[in-house]
């Protein structure tokens, strides 16, 4: 048990908002003194805690998307730029002989590996905190969400890499080979 005066500093309105009583009849307590209290068992006390649990993960989920989001926006902005700073060398490329068609399939590959390179390191630098979470919770060092969030996580770069890819490059060799060439670098 803990001592009402204990408890009261540790409270915003100075009083408690449960009280846990063990009764032979939960019937027979007058709540006619107490206007707006409310009886209940553990199974009430454990909806209105698993009630709070959900807000919790929704939350959780928010920033989680938040952050989804911001990393999607900036990969994306990093492949724009990336492959828009290099016209001249496609213009040099298409110069050489090159077809546009070459030219894009070389820039796929060449993001569809960086990509998977991402993937990997991701996942590893990932490993370093979660591993020992696992271990510290469940005792092994498998996670405990669902396979289906990883999954999703790499089908999500696979289907934003390959159109973005697709429409910086048509971007930057909308140009004339020459004229590419001849412009200033970046």
């Amino acid at each position: 048990m803990l001592p009402s005066a204990l408890l009261a500093a540790h409270t915003t309105a100075g009083l408690p908002t449960q009280i846990l009583l063990k009764t032979s009849s939960p019937k027979a307590i007058d709540l006619g003194k107490w206007p707006g209290t409310t009886i209940g068992d553990r199974d009430l006390l454990s909806a209105e805690y698993d009630a709070g649990l959900g807000i919790d993960a929704w939350i959780g989920y928010l920033l989680a998307a938040i952050a989804i989001a911001y990393t999607a926006i900036a990969s994306i902005n990093t492949i724009a730029v990336a492959v828009l700073d290099r016209r001249r060398e496609f213009g040099l490329q298409r110069l050489t002989g090159s077809t546009r068609k070459q030219v894009s399939k070389m820039l796929y590959l060449e993001n569809l590996v960086i990509a998977a390179f991402g993937l990997v390191l991701g996942l590893v630098a990932a490993c370093f905190s979660i591993f020992p979470i696992a271990i510290a919770t469940r005792g092994l060092p498998i996670p405990s969400g669902p396979i289906w969030v990883l999954l999703g996580w790499i089908v999500l770069v696979l289907l934003l890499v390959p159109p973005v890819t697709g429409i910086a490059g048509r971007l930057a060799m909308g140009t004339r080979p020459m004229d590419a060439v001849n412009s200033p670098a970046g």
